[in-house]
Formats: structure tokens, sequence, C-alpha cells
């Protein structure tokens, strides 16, 4: 639910900038059209990760006791932080190879 109201409830500045281009175009109901299936596609790409995670969490249920103990919450945070760490460290060495030394 709360999913689907971050979706809804912001406007999207992609589509904003759509319509407005269209329009200084002159084809504002193919800007129209555009926001239309830009909207479509949100609410799709929102529908299968609701879908995702209720099934996960139906998943995550029935493994055994790792999840009863927590140790489950505790390896997957660990995995996820190691994870966004490794980008980040890899997006850092990327661009200080980039610098004019």
């Amino acid at each position: 639910m709360t999913l689907g109201l971050a979706g809804g409830l912001v406007p999207s500045a992609s589509a904003i900038l759509l319509l407005l281009a269209a329009v200084a175009a002159g084809r504002p109901v193919l800007g129209l059209g555009l926001v239309v299936a830009f909207g479509l596609g949100m609410a799709g790409v929102l529908g299968v990760i609701g879908i995702v995670l209720v099934r996960a969490r139906s998943l995550a249920d029935r493994l055994p006791s790792m999840a009863a103990d927590g140790r489950l919450g505790l390896v997957t945070s660990l995995a996820a932080a190691t994870v966004v760490l490794g980008f980040g460290l890899l997006l850092v060495g990327q661009s200080l190879t980039a610098l004019p030394f």
C-alpha cells in the first residue's frame, strides 16, 4: 500500500518534463499519451515489486530455524551492506582513476 502511495502521490519530474516538452513542440496529445504510458509502466513495475515482496515474505517464513532466531535478518542485512559498500568503493576507485594527477 505504501509503495503504491509513494509512486502515485509524488509527481514524477520525468513525466512533467515529457509533457512540457511535448507541449512546447506543439504535440500535446502525444505528450499526454506518453505520460499515460509512463504511468501505466510505473503501475506495472510497482505491482510486480509488490508481488515479489509478498512471495519473498512467504518464502522467508518457510525457511528453517535460521529465520526463527533472527540470523536470516542479520545475514541479509550484512550481505546488503557489503554489496552497497562494494559498489561505493568501486565508484570511488573509478573516480580516483579519472582525476588528472
